[in-house]
Protein backbone atom coordinates (compact mmCIF):
# COMPACT_ATOMS: atom_id res chain seq x y z
CA UNK A 1 0.00 0.00 0.00
CA UNK A 2 1.28 2.99 -1.37
CA UNK A 3 1.27 5.75 1.92
CA UNK A 4 -1.06 9.20 1.26
CA UNK A 5 -0.14 12.50 2.74
CA UNK A 6 -2.03 11.67 6.07
CA UNK A 7 0.28 9.07 6.69
CA UNK A 8 3.29 10.61 5.97
CA UNK A 9 3.37 13.42 7.80
CA UNK A 10 3.08 11.01 10.96
CA UNK A 11 6.00 9.76 10.18
CA UNK A 12 8.00 12.90 10.18
CA UNK A 13 10.16 13.17 13.09
CA UNK A 14 10.81 9.52 13.72
CA UNK A 15 10.97 7.96 10.44
CA UNK A 16 11.53 10.74 8.69
CA UNK A 17 14.17 12.66 10.45
CA UNK A 18 14.67 16.48 9.12
CA UNK A 19 11.62 16.02 6.85
CA UNK A 20 10.04 19.23 5.85
CA UNK A 21 5.64 18.95 6.02
CA UNK A 22 5.18 21.50 3.51
CA UNK A 23 7.14 19.21 1.39
CA UNK A 24 4.70 16.38 1.17
CA UNK A 25 2.46 15.55 -1.76
CA UNK A 26 -0.29 13.37 -2.03
CA UNK A 27 1.72 10.29 -2.30
CA UNK A 28 5.30 11.24 -0.87
CA UNK A 29 7.59 13.78 0.24
CA UNK A 30 10.54 15.50 -1.56
CA UNK A 31 13.58 15.11 -0.21
CA UNK A 32 16.11 17.85 -0.31
CA UNK A 33 20.01 18.72 -1.00
CA UNK A 34 22.41 18.25 2.24
CA UNK A 35 25.88 19.17 3.06
CA UNK A 36 27.61 17.04 0.95
CA UNK A 37 28.41 16.58 -2.85
CA UNK A 38 30.90 14.40 -5.01
CA UNK A 39 31.80 15.54 -8.40
CA UNK A 40 32.49 12.09 -10.23
CA UNK A 41 34.87 13.46 -12.92
CA UNK A 42 37.19 14.49 -10.70
CA UNK A 43 36.70 12.78 -7.31
CA UNK A 44 35.95 15.90 -5.10
CA UNK A 45 34.24 15.67 -2.35
CA UNK A 46 32.95 18.89 -1.42
CA UNK A 47 30.87 20.34 1.79
CA UNK A 48 27.75 22.57 1.29
CA UNK A 49 26.73 25.52 3.53
CA UNK A 50 23.28 26.93 4.33
CA UNK A 51 22.70 29.66 1.33
CA UNK A 52 25.71 28.02 -1.18
CA UNK A 53 25.19 26.15 -4.55
CA UNK A 54 26.39 23.57 -6.44
CA UNK A 55 27.43 23.84 -10.00
CA UNK A 56 26.75 20.99 -12.15
CA UNK A 57 28.01 21.63 -15.57
CA UNK A 58 26.72 20.47 -18.59
CA UNK A 59 27.36 16.44 -18.89
CA UNK A 60 28.39 15.77 -15.79
CA UNK A 61 27.89 13.30 -13.10
CA UNK A 62 27.76 14.33 -9.15
CA UNK A 63 26.38 12.52 -5.83
CA UNK A 64 24.77 14.10 -3.36
CA UNK A 65 23.21 13.04 0.18
CA UNK A 66 19.95 14.14 1.41
CA UNK A 67 18.91 17.04 3.83
CA UNK A 68 16.97 13.61 5.54
CA UNK A 69 17.75 11.02 6.83
CA UNK A 70 15.23 7.47 7.47
CA UNK A 71 14.77 5.33 9.89
CA UNK A 72 12.64 2.26 8.75
CA UNK A 73 13.71 0.02 11.66
CA UNK A 74 11.15 -2.70 12.75
CA UNK A 75 11.26 -0.42 16.32
CA UNK A 76 10.37 2.66 14.86
CA UNK A 77 8.20 1.22 11.75
CA UNK A 78 5.84 -0.74 14.76
CA UNK A 79 4.77 2.12 16.54
CA UNK A 80 2.56 3.22 13.47
CA UNK A 81 2.11 -0.03 11.83
CA UNK A 82 2.23 -3.08 13.95
CA UNK A 83 3.81 -6.02 11.85
CA UNK A 84 4.39 -3.99 9.06
CA UNK A 85 7.39 -2.99 7.17
CA UNK A 86 8.25 0.41 5.46
CA UNK A 87 10.16 0.33 2.03
CA UNK A 88 10.07 3.79 -0.71
CA UNK A 89 11.22 4.36 -3.99
CA UNK A 90 12.91 7.45 -5.04
CA UNK A 91 12.68 9.26 -8.36
CA UNK A 92 13.55 12.97 -9.55
CA UNK A 93 10.51 15.44 -8.91
CA UNK A 94 9.34 16.73 -12.67
CA UNK A 95 10.63 20.44 -11.73
CA UNK A 96 14.33 19.25 -11.86
CA UNK A 97 13.68 16.35 -14.66
CA UNK A 98 12.46 19.57 -16.77
CA UNK A 99 15.45 21.04 -16.16
CA UNK A 100 17.78 18.42 -17.75
CA UNK A 101 18.42 16.10 -14.36
CA UNK A 102 18.66 12.39 -15.91
CA UNK A 103 18.64 10.12 -13.06
CA UNK A 104 17.03 6.55 -12.99
CA UNK A 105 14.68 5.77 -9.75
CA UNK A 106 15.97 3.20 -7.33
CA UNK A 107 14.60 1.65 -3.80
CA UNK A 108 14.97 2.14 -0.15
CA UNK A 109 14.93 -1.66 1.43
CA UNK A 110 12.52 -1.84 4.25
CA UNK A 111 15.03 -1.35 7.90
CA UNK A 112 17.11 0.77 5.73
CA UNK A 113 18.39 3.79 8.65
CA UNK A 114 20.74 6.52 7.53
CA UNK A 115 20.86 9.20 5.26
CA UNK A 116 20.16 8.65 1.20
CA UNK A 117 22.94 8.72 -1.71
CA UNK A 118 21.76 8.86 -4.95
CA UNK A 119 23.41 10.25 -7.83
CA UNK A 120 22.63 12.18 -11.42
CA UNK A 121 23.51 13.63 -14.26
CA UNK A 122 23.24 17.01 -15.84
CA UNK A 123 21.72 16.36 -19.42
CA UNK A 124 21.42 20.07 -20.28
CA UNK A 125 23.44 21.97 -22.44
CA UNK A 126 23.57 24.81 -19.15
CA UNK A 127 25.03 24.44 -15.65
CA UNK A 128 22.56 23.04 -13.15
CA UNK A 129 22.62 25.24 -9.95
CA UNK A 130 21.49 23.67 -7.05
CA UNK A 131 20.88 25.19 -3.75
CA UNK A 132 21.46 23.58 -0.50
CA UNK A 133 18.03 22.58 0.93
CA UNK A 134 16.47 22.78 -2.61
CA UNK A 135 14.07 20.04 -3.01
CA UNK A 136 15.32 17.52 -5.79
CA UNK A 137 13.80 13.93 -5.43
CA UNK A 138 10.51 12.56 -4.53
CA UNK A 139 10.37 9.55 -1.83
CA UNK A 140 6.91 7.57 -1.94
CA UNK A 141 6.63 5.19 0.96
CA UNK A 142 4.62 1.68 1.08
CA UNK A 143 3.89 -0.02 3.41
CA UNK A 144 4.15 -3.47 3.62
CA UNK A 145 1.90 -6.06 4.94
CA UNK A 146 1.54 -9.39 6.01
CA UNK A 147 3.27 -11.64 3.27
CA UNK A 148 5.29 -8.54 1.83
CA UNK A 149 7.15 -8.00 5.50
CA UNK A 150 10.48 -9.31 4.41
CA UNK A 151 11.97 -12.06 7.07
CA UNK A 152 15.24 -10.55 7.09
CA UNK A 153 14.79 -6.47 7.25
CA UNK A 154 18.22 -4.27 5.33
CA UNK A 155 20.77 -4.26 8.26
CA UNK A 156 20.62 -7.37 9.46
CA UNK A 157 23.29 -9.06 7.24
CA UNK A 158 26.89 -8.54 6.66
CA UNK A 159 26.40 -7.72 2.34
CA UNK A 160 24.25 -4.87 3.85
CA UNK A 161 26.40 -2.35 3.62
CA UNK A 162 25.23 0.95 3.03
CA UNK A 163 23.04 0.77 6.41
CA UNK A 164 23.95 3.83 8.87
CA UNK A 165 24.95 5.73 6.14
CA UNK A 166 26.44 9.64 6.69
CA UNK A 167 27.45 11.71 4.19
CA UNK A 168 28.86 10.53 0.93
CA UNK A 169 29.59 6.59 0.83
CA UNK A 170 31.11 5.60 -2.09
CA UNK A 171 30.41 2.13 -3.72
CA UNK A 172 31.21 -1.19 -1.89
CA UNK A 173 31.43 -2.87 -4.98
CA UNK A 174 34.58 -4.85 -4.89
CA UNK A 175 36.72 -6.17 -7.82
CA UNK A 176 39.69 -8.86 -8.12
CA UNK A 177 43.09 -7.05 -8.97
CA UNK A 178 44.33 -10.07 -10.12
CA UNK A 179 41.57 -10.59 -13.23
CA UNK A 180 43.48 -12.21 -16.53
CA UNK A 181 42.78 -10.59 -19.44
CA UNK A 182 41.48 -13.52 -20.79
CA UNK A 183 38.65 -13.40 -18.65
CA UNK A 184 38.07 -9.92 -19.78
CA UNK A 185 35.24 -9.42 -22.50
CA UNK A 186 34.50 -5.94 -23.98
CA UNK A 187 33.91 -4.29 -27.08
CA UNK A 188 36.97 -4.07 -29.79
CA UNK A 189 38.08 -0.05 -28.51
CA UNK A 190 39.82 0.31 -31.96
CA UNK A 191 36.29 0.05 -33.93
CA UNK A 192 34.73 2.64 -31.41
CA UNK A 193 33.78 5.79 -33.22
CA UNK A 194 33.77 9.00 -31.49
CA UNK A 195 31.88 11.09 -33.76
CA UNK A 196 28.67 8.40 -33.35
CA UNK A 197 29.46 7.68 -29.37
CA UNK A 198 29.39 12.40 -29.22
CA UNK A 199 26.72 12.19 -31.45
CA UNK A 200 24.55 9.72 -29.72
CA UNK A 201 25.43 10.78 -25.69
CA UNK A 202 22.58 13.85 -26.37
CA UNK A 203 23.18 17.76 -25.86
CA UNK A 204 26.01 19.42 -25.85
CA UNK A 205 28.02 16.26 -27.13
CA UNK A 206 26.04 15.72 -30.06
CA UNK A 207 26.32 19.18 -31.35
CA UNK A 208 30.15 18.32 -30.98
CA UNK A 209 29.89 15.22 -32.75
CA UNK A 210 27.81 16.99 -35.91
CA UNK A 211 30.54 19.40 -35.98
CA UNK A 212 33.42 17.07 -36.35
CA UNK A 213 31.61 14.84 -38.79
CA UNK A 214 31.40 18.18 -41.16
CA UNK A 215 34.88 19.68 -40.05
CA UNK A 216 36.02 15.90 -40.91
CA UNK A 217 34.31 15.87 -44.45
CA UNK A 218 36.34 19.95 -45.06
CA UNK A 219 39.37 18.34 -43.86
CA UNK A 220 39.24 15.33 -46.71
CA UNK A 221 38.62 18.44 -49.40
CA UNK A 222 41.85 20.21 -47.91
CA UNK A 223 44.04 16.96 -47.30
CA UNK A 224 43.12 15.99 -51.67
CA UNK A 225 44.00 19.71 -52.40
CA UNK A 226 47.26 19.63 -49.94
CA UNK A 227 48.47 16.52 -51.44
CA UNK A 228 47.70 17.72 -55.24
CA UNK A 229 50.05 20.52 -54.57
CA UNK A 230 52.51 18.76 -52.91
CA UNK A 231 52.25 16.55 -55.61
CA UNK A 232 52.95 19.28 -58.59
CA UNK A 233 55.76 20.95 -55.83
CA UNK A 234 57.40 17.69 -56.42
CA UNK A 235 57.19 17.51 -60.07
CA UNK A 236 58.35 20.73 -59.82
CA UNK A 237 61.29 20.21 -57.76
CA UNK A 238 62.48 17.25 -60.05
CA UNK A 239 61.97 18.84 -62.99
CA UNK A 240 63.83 22.56 -61.75
CA UNK A 241 66.88 19.65 -60.65
CA UNK A 242 67.07 18.37 -63.43
CA UNK A 243 67.88 22.15 -65.73
CA UNK A 244 70.09 22.42 -62.54
CA UNK A 245 72.36 19.55 -63.07
CA UNK A 246 72.55 19.60 -67.13
CA UNK A 247 73.70 23.78 -67.09
CA UNK A 248 75.97 23.29 -64.17
CA UNK A 249 77.21 20.05 -66.37
CA UNK A 250 77.29 22.47 -69.56
CA UNK A 251 79.69 24.66 -67.98
CA UNK A 252 81.40 22.42 -66.26
CA UNK A 253 82.17 20.59 -69.66
CA UNK A 254 82.89 23.93 -71.57
CA UNK A 255 85.35 25.42 -68.79
CA UNK A 256 87.16 22.16 -68.61
CA UNK A 257 87.43 22.54 -72.32
CA UNK A 258 88.80 25.69 -72.49
CA UNK A 259 91.46 25.27 -69.87
CA UNK A 260 93.17 21.78 -71.80
CA UNK A 261 92.51 24.35 -74.86
CA UNK A 262 94.91 26.96 -73.38
CA UNK A 263 97.05 25.06 -71.67
CA UNK A 264 97.67 22.82 -75.10
CA UNK A 265 98.28 26.46 -76.76
CA UNK A 266 100.62 28.07 -73.67
CA UNK A 267 102.46 24.20 -74.36
CA UNK A 268 102.90 24.87 -77.97
CA UNK A 269 104.10 28.78 -77.89
CA UNK A 270 106.40 27.57 -75.82
CA UNK A 271 107.66 24.96 -77.42
CA UNK A 272 108.24 27.66 -80.82
CA UNK A 273 109.53 30.09 -78.66
CA UNK A 274 112.47 28.13 -77.35
CA UNK A 275 113.07 26.77 -80.73
CA UNK A 276 113.86 30.61 -82.31
CA UNK A 277 116.42 30.93 -79.15
CA UNK A 278 113.71 33.58 -77.84
CA UNK A 279 115.67 34.17 -73.91
CA UNK A 280 114.89 32.76 -71.36
CA UNK A 281 113.53 35.78 -69.30
CA UNK A 282 111.17 37.09 -72.32
CA UNK A 283 109.29 33.59 -72.30
CA UNK A 284 109.09 34.08 -68.28
CA UNK A 285 107.21 37.01 -69.09
CA UNK A 286 105.01 35.72 -71.19
CA UNK A 287 104.29 32.80 -69.28
CA UNK A 288 103.58 35.45 -66.47
CA UNK A 289 101.63 37.47 -68.66
CA UNK A 290 99.16 34.74 -70.10
CA UNK A 291 98.61 33.12 -66.53
CA UNK A 292 97.18 36.26 -65.55
CA UNK A 293 95.58 36.83 -69.60
CA UNK A 294 94.03 33.27 -70.34
CA UNK A 295 92.03 33.22 -67.19
CA UNK A 296 90.62 36.73 -67.09
CA UNK A 297 89.60 36.40 -70.70
CA UNK A 298 88.01 32.83 -69.69
CA UNK A 299 86.43 34.76 -67.07
CA UNK A 300 85.22 37.58 -69.05
CA UNK A 301 83.67 35.16 -71.59
CA UNK A 302 81.78 33.43 -68.91
CA UNK A 303 80.38 36.36 -68.02
CA UNK A 304 78.92 37.47 -71.40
Amino acid sequence: MILSDRDIKRLIGEALVGADPRLISPNGIEVRLGTKVKFMSTGEIKTILPGKFINVHPGESVMIVSLESLNFSKEVVHKYFPKCALMAWITPTTTMMREGMLQSSTKVHAGYVGELNWSFRNSSPKDFLIQYGEPLFNLTLELLQGNEVPDISYGEKDEHKYQNTSGIMASQRKIPSDISKDDIISSSFAKLDPKTQLREAGVPFSYIGNELVELHGKWEIVSRDVKTLTEKMDDTKTSLLEKVDSVFEKKITTAVAMIVGAITVLYGLLTFLQSASVPANVIGVLAIFSGIAIPLALWYMRKK
